[in-house]
């Protein structure tokens, strides 16, 4: 983890002079930085699981 710190530092003027930043990330990032994963426990489908698949139906009917 250290390392990835510094890494990032070394870097930051390039970031901050930039137009644009693009992050690609992998399925878990989450879970390893602390936020809630989106099926786990107090992820967004566990929470509101209804709400999201009406959602999706109203999406489909009026996309």
């Amino acid at each position: 983890m250290k390392k990835a710190v510094i890494r990032l530092n070394d870097n930051k003027i390039e970031i901050s002079n930039s137009d644009r930043v693009l992050f690609i990330t992998g399925a878990g990032i989450s879970v390893a930085s602390g936020l809630p994963t989106y099926r786990g426990e107090g992820g967004l489908y566990t929470n509101q699981k209804g709400k999201i698949e009406h959602l999706f139906i109203i999406s489909l009917q009026h996309g």
